[in-house]
This record gives structure tokens, C-alpha cells and sequence, in this order.
């Protein structure tokens, strides 16, 4: 399996924000635990990017080797991945993770546009956005903070209930430690004013 071209290792633009992710959180729950049939669960799923969504459909096959079977519709062909499944016991049941080709544990699997199967974010060559801008200077620091008042907006959405019982839930905490650490700088904001 071909993860990633030689031409794409040159490249440093791509970035996690820009890739499909499959998580495994989108195949739902109980993943190891066959049907009643003896079979595994089946369905679709959708992983996006940026900018596009690919249909995923998956069926997972239970037993001593546990994986995952992909087909999707990519670059104008159909593709087809088997990624095997790890699993560890957590205190309140089990925890599943993807094996990559690499042999790591990962929640997350990316897949590029260029690119054939998917792999973590270290095979795939996968850096992250926010990493590509030089606070150090004036366009960079703005950009940053620009990027980041994006990142609370799209947290804030995620906020269903601000307070339960007169405290505040673990997200609306969340996204006000963030707004607290991402608020700009006056040297910043000198900068932006007229």
C-alpha cells in the first residue's frame, strides 16, 4: 500500500485541517462485540476535509484479529483498506484504537487527496496548521490570533448547556480558558488600530 507519493514528502503544506480524518468514534460504539449473526457491525460513514466529503462504508470483522474493511470512492477510483484494530481495557469498559501501517495506536487515521490508504499523521507526513505561522512577526502574530478567535467560534458551537446544577460544564469551561488564553495581546492589538 502506497500512503504517501515522493513528491508529497517535499511538500510540508499539508496539514491535518486539510486532510480526511476517519476517527474511530465514527463507527460507533461496541466496535469488537459481533452481532447476533456471529458477523461485525456494517455501515456508512462520512469523512471529510476542508473543503470536500468522501462516503466511507466500512464493515468490521470480530475475531483473534480485528479489523476494519474501507470502501470508498477517491481520485476517481475505488479504493479498498483493511486497517486492524487494538483495544485496551479502560475503567469503564474498552477503549479501541486503529493500528496504522507503522505499528502506532491512533483514534485517528488521515488520508490526503494525493494519496492511496490511510495512515497517522506521522506516515502521512501530516503537520498542523496553527504550527505555520511566525508569531514573531506582525502578519503571523495576527494571523494566529485570527485563527484562533476561528477555533473558539467553531468551539462555542459545541456548547449545548453552559451551566448543570449552578456549575459550569467541562465544555463551556473549555471554551473560556481558551478565550482567556487567546485573547490578543496589547502589543498585538496596537498593531491592528489606526
Amino acid at each position: 500500500m502506497q500512503l504517501q507519493s515522493t513528491k508529497d514528502k517535499q511538500l510540508s503544506r499539508w496539514t491535518v485541517e486539510n486532510s480526511y480524518q476517519l476517527a474511530t468514534h465514527d463507527l460507533g460504539k461496541k466496535l469488537l462485540k459481533p452481532g447476533p449473526d456471529g458477523q461485525g457491525k456494517a455501515g456508512k460513514t462520512f469523512v471529510t476535509n476542508s473543503w470536500d466529503i468522501l462516503d466511507v462504508y466500512y464493515r468490521i470483522v470480530p475475531g483473534k484479529r480485528p479489523h476494519v474493511i474501507l470502501n470508498y470512492f477517491k481520485n476517481g477510483r475505488f479504493e479498498k483498506d483493511t486497517i486492524y484494530l487494538a483495544s485496551q481495557k479502560i475503567t469503564f469498559g474498552v477503549k479501541v484504537y486503529f493500528l496504522c501501517t507503522c505499528g502506532r495506536k491512533c483514534l485517528k487515521l488521515f488520508t490526503r487527496k494525493s494519496c492511496y490508504g490511510f495512515g497517522c499523521r506521522h506516515c502521512q507526513n501530516l503537520g498542523y496548521e496553527i504550527h505555520k505561522f511566525n508569531r514573531r512577526g506582525t502578519w503571523g502574530a495576527l494571523s494566529f490570533y485570527i485563527n484562533r478567535h476561528q477555533k473558539i467560534e467553531v468551539m462555542k458551537l459545541g456548547v449545548k448547556h453552559v451551566s448543570y446544577r449552578g456549575r459550569l460544564t467541562r465544555r463551556a469551561a473549555s471554551v473560556l480558558k481558551s478565550i482567556r488564553k487567546w485573547t490578543i495581546p496589547a502589543t498585538v492589538g496596537a498593531l491592528i488600530s489606526p
